[in-house]
């Protein structure tokens, strides 16, 4: 048997794996519950019978061994130490009588309380007995030759199981079994006074599937499936799978018990196929506008409407004609559909102000973006409502007054409407159309 401390970092990982994990996880699927955490664990040797003793090493000094301590699931290595009794030789460890572990290698805290107990086997042993594979799968194509090959052991001798492994249509083999007593690959089976049979573990093969959940702003893949095999361990995929603008990701919502799990939560596959939906957060932002010389902030969330504030500052020389952003100029009092920056960006309005001394001589046009729109009515009404705020300047006053009778008044902002909606024929102070 090869000891701990000759293994290379692969095998050292195999075995870790496969002395310890198919032990200890269950076969229901869980998650990672982040308000809990795990108990408090000890492993005890149990070996204090009539002619035990602990082996010296190779300087004579005996090594203690002493109770191991964690919490359930971390794993630990056995100490490199052997047990001595006279007639016998010490095979290793053991929890159930079935299953054993080697002194220095890795095993998991599986329970609050574990108890290891020395496994013996006779140093001459009359007889010993025979274990061997087979192959009890009919629509496997292999070679009988390739089956590993038997081995005789005395009872309580360790059995190392084979890491062969053959190929079949729709499922994984993993490991080999004896009864209902399943191994994988390096773990070690307790020899018993009669002759055993190892026959291919196979797990079904089901699909693992990931769906977005909607397909309103999903950007990149829109679904993803996977092969998961029975009784396997796997991890929740990351929360960066699907990407939803203007979303966070909230967890993925299981087929299974319609229970919402985190990113990278650990499960085990089941006999059947498993669906996880992403789960989505609108996100919160600050929307900011920026007024030049000072700026402010409304909070929205995505799909929420925003109604476009009023200018807070005013700046001299120029008049407020509205907030630009991606190219579109909104009026206060607009309403904006919240629905998601890109990753990373934000919301940014910014004023747009038009210089009084360029200020265009167009009728009807009173917040001199040169086009006669709904907007200007708009802007004569804050005006008229408002005017130490929203004063116009000079062309501005004389762009809006249109209804023919001198100063302006919320009958221009009128007139505009009506001139819009095709009932005054222009913007000279004409009577409606006939």
């Amino acid at each position: 048997m090869i000891s701990y401390a000759k293994r290379t970092a692969s095998a050292a990982l195999a075995a870790a794996l496969s002395a310890s994990v198919l032990l200890t996880m269950p076969l229901g699927s869980f998650a990672a519950d982040e308000d809990s955490q795990p108990a408090q664990a000890t492993i005890s040797f149990v070996y204090e019978e009539e002619g035990v003793t602990i082996k010296p090493d190779e300087e004579g000094n005996v090594p203690e061994l002493n109770d191991l301590t964690g919490k359930v699931g971390d794993s630990v290595h056995i100490p490199n130490v052997k047990l001595v009794k006279e007639g016998y030789k010490f095979s290793g460890w053991t929890i159930d009588g079935i299953r054993g572990f080697s002194a220095g290698e890795v095993i998991q805290f599986f329970d609050v309380q574990n108890e290891l107990k020395p496994v013996w086997y006779e140093a001459e042993p009359e007889t010993k007995y025979k274990a061997s594979y087979i192959m009890d799968a009919e629509d496997v194509d292999y070679d009988p030759k390739q089956l590993p090959d038997f081995t005789k052991a005395a009872p309580g001798a360790f059995v190392t199981v084979s890491l062969v492994s053959f190929p079949r249509d729709g499922y994984k083999h993993l490991g080999w079994k004896v009864g209902d007593y399943e191994f994988r690959g390096e773990q070690h089976y307790i020899m018993p006074d009669h002759d055993v049979s190892f026959t291919p573990n196979w797990k079904k093969i089901y699909d693992i599937n990931y769906d977005p959940g909607t397909d309103d702003r999903i950007v990149g893949g829109t679904s993803y499936t996977y092969p998961g095999t029975e009784e396997s361990h796997f991890s929740l995929q990351a929360s960066d799978r699907f990407s939803r603008l203007g979303f966070d990701f909230a967890g993925w919502l299981c087929s299974d018990d319609n229970v919402v799990y985190p990113q990278l939560a650990q499960f085990t596959m089941p006999s059947h196929d498993l669906t996880f939906t992403a789960q989505w957060a609108p996100i919160n932002y600050n929307i900011l506008f920026d007024e030049g010389s000072s700026s402010f902030k409304v909070r929205c969330a995505t799909d929420d409407i925003l109604t476009i504030p009023e200018n807070r500052s005013k700046r001299s020389g120029y008049t407020f004609s509205g907030w630009k952003y991606e190219d579109k100029l909104y009026q206060p009092g607009d309403e904006y559909k919240v629905e998601g920056a890109l990753p990373g960006l934000g919301y940014c309005f910014e004023a747009v102000w038009t210089s009084d001394a360029k200020f265009p001589k167009l009728s009807g046009d009173a917040n001199g973006d040169n086009e006669v729109n709904l907007a200007d009515a708009v802007r004569i009404m804050q005006a008229v409502s408002n005017p130490d705020k929203y004063s116009l300047n000079e062309q501005a006053e004389k762009n809006a007054d249109v209804d023919g009778l001198s100063g302006v008044t919320y009958r221009d902002a009128l007139y505009i409407q009506r001139y819009k909606l095709g009932i005054y024929a222009s913007l000279s102070g004409d009577e409606p159309k006939a």
